[in-house]
């Protein structure tokens, strides 16, 4: 934008200014609010708890990289089931989990990787999964991922925060959060919401 404004692009109309300054807010606002999560989650701090709808939840997250996905030459493909029951806790955290997954299934894959993202109801739970074709892990670091900095990222990629964090998000939803991995043969993260009836 300041770019443009500066090089009196006389093809930004106020139209358009608006519609990016309404996106730069909104994502500002919700960066805000993730950021806050986190320092609440850190500090063990009480839940909003709402109402969820997974595929909304799972669709905004997947908004929230599209250009990454897309800068990669990703290629996604979303297996939700259409009849998904509401799941209670704090659907922010939540999105936090899946945009975090997501992230990670894009950092293990090169261009043109395959990316699947599926949720399901089995039994008394909902299923969400993100499946990549990418580099996998080895066994001897699949016993690791969850401790709290740990990673296998170069150095100034990763915080070794992320997987943790999950895990006690999902932890705190009562759910479960499991990584299948093989070397050069991909990965896939299931993670279990049970589905309450209160």
């Amino acid at each position: 934008m300041i770019d443009r404004l500066e090089q009196k692009d006389s093809e930004l109309d106020e139209e358009e200014m608006a519609l990016y300054l309404t996106k730069i807010k909104e994502n500002t606002e919700r960066c805000k609010r993730i950021t806050g999560n986190l320092l609440n989650f850190s500090r063990k701090s009480n839940w909003t708890v709402t109402h969820i709808d997974i595929k909304d939840t799972i669709m905004n997250s997947i908004n929230l990289v599209e250009s990454t996905i897309k800068k990669k030459r990703i290629t996604l493909t979303t297996n939700l089931s259409p009849e998904l029951p509401v799941v209670f806790g704090d659907s922010l955290k939540m999105m936090q989990v899946i945009v975090n997954l997501i992230n990670n299934a894009m950092d293990a894959m090169n261009s043109e990787g395959q990316l699947i993202i599926s949720a399901k109801v089995e039994q008394d739970s909902v299923c969400i999964q993100v499946i990549d074709d990418g580099s996998g892990m080895p066994a001897e670091v699949l016993g690791k991922i969850f401790d709290p900095f740990y990673t296998t990222k170069p150095v100034g990629k990763g915080t070794g925060l992320g997987l943790s964090v999950c895990y006690g998000i999902i932890e705190e939803f009562g759910g479960k959060i499991q990584v299948d991995s093989e070397e050069s043969a991909g990965t896939t993260i299931t993670v279990q919401i049970p589905i309450s009836t209160r």
